[in-house]
């Protein structure tokens, strides 16, 4: 089965990584996409609170995570899968595949030339934790319809 993201998930997404990639001189940036069934529905966006950023660099902490799944399991939602930006090209690094969330299931997307990222997911790298390793995958399938914009950190999840 495949991801069904909504436009309004996608551009909500690039016009944050174009936000932070212009930023103080370009940072990473990143979070969540939830939903039900592989249907997603809400970006969730890392805030400040227990959240590094910086040039080649995002960390979520821990507070922070557990912030948005207890958010998340309180709406019956799942966590479906993580997104960042990268500077350069969408590949998976090295810390992306030994800190990252590998859980059966989840995907990961990788949002390249964080300046000038594509609107479009199709462009962007996927894969898919199989249990094992990250595999390339397909990219969500993009369905028109808006998305729920939260930005989560340590304090809490809030909406945009």
């Amino acid at each position: 089965m495949t991801l069904l993201l909504p436009r309004g998930a996608e551009a909500a997404i690039v016009d944050h990584v174009t936000r932070m990639g212009l930023a103080r001189g370009g940072v990473e940036t990143g979070g969540f996409i939830l939903g039900r069934a592989e249907r997603a529905s809400v970006v969730a966006i890392a805030g400040r609170a227990g959240v590094a950023r910086a040039r080649d660099l995002f960390i979520i902490g821990g507070r922070a995570s557990a912030r948005l799944f207890e958010h998340a399991e309180e709406r019956g939602l799942a966590v479906l899968g993580q997104w960042h930006s990268h500077r350069g090209h969408a590949a998976l690094s090295r810390p992306d595949v030994t800190h990252g969330f590998n859980v059966r299931g989840l995907y990961s997307m990788i949002v390249p030339d964080y300046a000038r990222p594509p609107r479009e997911a199709r462009a962007w790298g996927w894969w898919l934790f199989d249990g094992q390793r990250w595999t390339e995958t397909p990219a969500a399938w993009v369905s028109q319809g808006r998305s729920e914009v939260v930005i989560f950190d340590g304090g809490g999840v809030h909406a945009t």
